[in-house]
């Protein structure tokens, strides 16, 4: 079971000693605030309108490479090869979000500020963790600027939708 999860959450090495792999599995297998969850789905679907939203059930700006994976967003530039990858619900959307700030190397420091959270006993939240997805978008602090304004905007709305 333990190598499953760590081909799951895409250890580079599932052949260490148990310990290592449980280690590194603590740092991938947790939550994703709902929050920051919330802020990103809004901010990447254009709250939930976009094309990619509504007809592709993509709310988190998920690319993918091979062809027909996805919808060719009309303003890629030339010599690109990336779709905007499309899902079959929303749930998968979610899914493969929660999966992806928990295995890419992006997100690493993402995982580390959960870990150091979780370790001195503070909640998870977005304003503390959004740091950590410097990589998620190519506009980098701009993005993240963006995403801290929403969490700040919203922090009545989102504590009410959290605390569900």
């Amino acid at each position: 079971r333990l190598r499953d999860l760590a081909t799951q959450y895409e250890l580079e090495d599932a052949a260490k000693n148990t310990a290592a792999i449980l280690d590194e599995l603590m740092t991938r297998i947790d939550i994703v605030p709902p929050d920051l969850a919330l802020v990103q789905a809004a901010k990447e679907s254009g709250w939930g309108r976009s094309r990619f939203a509504v007809e592709y059930n993509n709310l988190f700006g998920h690319w993918c490479y091979k062809p027909g994976c996805g919808a060719v967003p009309q303003r890629r530039p030339p010599g690109e090869d990336y779709e905007v990858a499309e899902f079959h619900s929303v749930s998968e959307s979610v899914r493969r979000y929660i999966n992806n700030l928990n295995t890419h190397e992006r997100y690493s420091e993402f995982r580390r500020l959960r870990a150091l959270r979780r370790a001195n006993e503070q909640p998870l939240e977005g304003e503390a963790l959004v740091g950590g997805l410097l990589g998620y978008s190519q506009r980098g602090a701009i993005y993240i600027d963006e995403l801290r304004a929403m969490l700040k905007a919203n922090k009545k709305l989102l504590t009410q939708v959290s605390a569900r």
